[in-house]
């Protein structure tokens, strides 16, 4: 019923009363679309996972990331995923599956191969050091650069034994506190 009002508050008698049957719901039975699954920045023990965001008649809820066909974790709404704990030199197989709140579940993504990396443990070649314009307080040195099976990130220069500082570079000016310096 329905009942009108005014703004001194009077109200009218009610209306006539109407008998309201609800439909049943109609239940969700479509499955999300499957994501499409890419991986990047593999190391020797870990990789990240994203994916194209499914889309559900209702909504997607949530993704499952699989490793090697077994369940390795879920996400929210999320479409990345940081996989950790690998084992160096190994290949896996990623899937991912999304899911929406009535329990329907997608077909798995396409399969991701992920091989991990290498270790690297090999140390890169010796450089071969020189000075030039050495003072009483002051030398100038300069190496050959050097090479590794990966890559060279940077030179440590050591004076007696103590490390002087870091550079990217083969060049680099040191002061002397004596007139006898060794660099090594």
């Amino acid at each position: 019923t329905v009942k009108a009002k005014d703004a001194a508050g009077n109200a009218s008698v009610a209306s006539n009363s109407v008998s309201v049957t609800t439909l049943a719901p109609v239940p969700d039975t479509t499955a999300p679309t499957a994501p499409t699954l890419s991986a990047s920045g593999t190391t020797t023990t870990s990789t990240n996972l994203s994916w194209t965001g499914a889309t559900d008649n209702v909504a997607v809820t949530g993704y499952d990331v699989y490793k090697d066909g077994i369940l390795l974790g879920s996400t929210t709404t999320a479409t990345t995923y940081a996989v950790s704990g690998l084992t160096a030199s190994t290949t896996y197989a990623f899937t991912v599956k999304a899911k929406d709140a009535a329990a329907n579940v997608s077909v798995a993504s396409n399969t991701v191969s992920v091989t991990t990396l290498t270790p690297d443990t090999t140390a890169p070649t010796a450089p071969t050091l020189s000075a030039s314009g050495t003072t009483a307080t002051t030398t100038n040195l300069s190496w050959t650069g050097a090479t590794d099976n990966v890559a060279v990130s940077g030179y440590d220069v050591y004076k007696n034994g103590v490390l002087l500082g870091s550079t990217t570079t083969t060049t680099t000016s040191t002061t002397t506190t004596t007139t006898t310096t060794s660099t090594t």
